[in-house]
């Protein structure tokens, strides 16, 4: 029997894989487990029947003589290939269908969209031709006067007179009696005189219609006033003059409105952005937690652009906090405060400044701190204030601007590392 892939035979065996299993223990007394169909009546002239494998007759694998059995990987790789030429001719059949409802979609689409494109056009067509007669109707009929039209009678030359009158005259001077002949060119002259004064009566009915016409589409001009103007026309015989009421003055042109950012609201903007950036820095601090009470912790410092405190110092420098501390203790919170620039140190704001300060006014300095006074660092320009004395040789400082930018600190320092204390001022 032939198959796919080769001829095979009950002895032959192409690949170890393709040996029929067999068991030792299983009994095969007609040797078809071993190959061995040998000694079988008819085994040597009998074909064996073909498998059906659903293929057409020419292609079915042939029958030899000496018969043969599939192995299970010829049969599965069988099997695979009509599962192959099943699917490949599904997926054709899918593609022929989804081809054809596509096609379908498209010529549907293209029909409506072309009614619709048509009954566009159909509307605007209406719309415009609807908009011209109304335009049209809007036009006011302006009354034309009636034009005279004058004719002139015009005397005939006497080169075109009728040459047969003047022989008529001489005939009946010669007593003749002969009757006059028709001259050839009377009808000539006739015809040439009936369209000379056709031709004037033409040319002044045209003037007259261009006149007309000019007129209808100058007057309605003066004679449509303006929105809410009343005009009042007179008309005189020699001029036409056009008078306007005081009532029709002209509206106030109508603007559209505006607005432009000036310097100073950009100046605004930027210190609101710089505050809200400076107080949620000061959140993050926790400085209100550690016991700060500086009112103006988000303005703006010298090198963000900001001014003077209330109490004439510039904003979270060490100066302006240790002045704000001074008042609590003067027990002034609010202007007018009972410290400031003026009243502390007038000679300078500078912190290096206070020492000199303290001893113009005579208060005391040296180098016993004193809890409510302030603790002076002339080469470092800093002062700080002194919120606790303790017995170990210690105090406890209170200041802004030290190590940090413009924030509030605390640190607890020997006395003896402070340069100079300066006393209290008095209350």
């Amino acid at each position: 029997m032939t198959f796919e892939g080769g001829a095979r035979t009950l002895g032959e065996v192409a690949n170890p894989e393709d040996e029929l299993v067999t068991h030792p223990e299983t009994p095969d007394p007609l040797g078809f487990l071993s190959h061995d169909l040998t000694g079988i009546p008819g085994t040597e002239s009998t074909p064996i029947a073909p498998i059906s494998t659903g293929q057409p007759v020419d292609q079915a694998p042939a029958v030899s003589s000496v018969g043969s059995f599939p192995t299970r990987r010829e049969l599965r790789l069988q099997r695979e290939a009509q599962e192959r030429k099943a699917q490949e001719r599904e997926v054709r059949e899918h593609a022929a269908r989804e081809g054809a409802t596509q096609e379908q979609e498209t010529r549907e689409g293209g029909a409506q969209e072309g009614a619709a494109q048509e009954q566009e056009t159909r509307q605007r067509a209406s719309a415009a031709a609807s908009a011209a007669r109304e335009s049209l109707d809007a036009i006011p009929e302006v009354p034309v006067a009636p034009v005279a039209v004058v004719v002139e009678t015009v005397a005939e030359p006497e080169a075109l007179a009728p040459r047969a009158a003047r022989r008529a005259g001489i005939e009946a001077t010669r007593g003749s009696a002969r009757p006059p002949k028709q001259p050839r060119i009377r009808a000539a002259a006739d015809s040439a005189r009936h369209r000379t004064a056709r031709q004037r009566i033409t040319a002044t009915a045209t003037m007259a219609l261009v006149g007309g016409i000019f007129a209808s589409l100058t007057l309605p001009a003066y004679a449509s006033p303006g929105q809410g103007a009343r005009a009042a026309l007179a008309v005189d015989t020699a001029t036409q003059r056009l008078d306007v009421r005081a009532a029709a003055a002209a509206p106030a042109a109508a603007r559209d409105g505006y607005g432009a950012t000036s310097f100073t609201d950009l100046r605004a903007a930027y210190a609101a952005q710089i505050r809200q950036a400076n107080g949620k820095n000061y959140l993050i601090s926790a400085a209100r937690a550690l016991g700060d009470d500086y009112p103006w912790y988000d303005q703006l410092t010298d090198n963000q652009g900001g001014g003077l405190s209330p109490l004439r110092y510039n904003y979270r420098e060490c100066v302006d906090f240790v002045a704000w501390r001074l008042n609590i203790d003067a027990g002034t919170t609010t202007a007018p405060f009972r410290w400031d620039w003026s009243t502390l140190t007038p000679g300078g704001g500078n912190a290096r400044n206070w020492p000199a300060a303290w001893r113009a006014k005579g208060w005391a300095t040296g180098g016993a701190p004193q809890v409510g006074g302030v603790a002076a660092f002339p080469s470092g320009n800093h002062v700080a204030y002194v919120s606790a004395v303790y017995p170990d040789g210690t105090v406890m400082l209170e200041e802004y601007n030290w190590n940090t930018d413009h924030m509030y600190g605390q640190r607890i320092v020997p006395a003896s590392t402070v340069p100079l204390f300066l006393a209290p001022p008095p209350r």
